[in-house]
């Protein structure tokens, strides 16, 4: 199936009972690494439990994450970790989709890493312009992002109290 919006694919995968998990277009069976691998290559999955009919995409990216943690990948901090069980209940999932959007903005900018379509997304949420995005060198890329990560924790502090 073909999402027109940005020609990335949209591989519908299913989920059995047995926890095996189905690839419906290559008509086999896949695991979790060839999940990641299948998003890492630009498409997008949707994941169907065959008993219950619920779209259940996002415990399988989960349970993907944390597959990759177990694999001593290391995606994401502890102190992060943190702080998402500590008011992720009070923050709305648009709040979060756009934090996370404009904090990785300059390493996507940076590095190149997404098609054209995926860069528009992103840009669209960024309060600052592509040339003051490009960062010097590494030193002034990891002080951005701190100083991201310092402006999203006061965010989550003002809405705590």
């Amino acid at each position: 199936m073909r999402n027109k919006n940005n020609n990335s694919d949209i591989i519908q995968i299913k989920k059995y009972s047995n926890r095996r998990l189905y690839h419906s277009a290559q008509k086999r069976y896949i695991n979790l690494q060839q999940i990641s691998d299948l998003i890492k290559s630009g498409n997008t999955i949707k994941v169907i439990d065959t008993q219950s009919k619920e779209d259940i995409t996002k415990q399988i990216l989960i349970q993907t994450i944390l597959e990759s943690e177990k694999n001593k990948q290391d995606m994401l901090p502890v102190p992060f970790l943190h702080k998402l069980i500590r008011y992720g209940n009070k923050l709305s999932n648009s709040y979060l989709d756009k934090s996370f959007i404009m904090m990785m903005q300059p390493y996507l900018y940076e590095n190149n890493n997404t098609d054209n379509n995926d860069s528009l997304k992103y840009s669209k949420f960024a309060n600052t312009s592509s040339s003051k995005l490009k960062p010097k060198n590494r030193n002034d890329d990891l002080l951005k992002i701190k100083q991201k990560m310092e402006e999203l924790e006061q965010q989550i502090r003002n809405i705590s109290n």
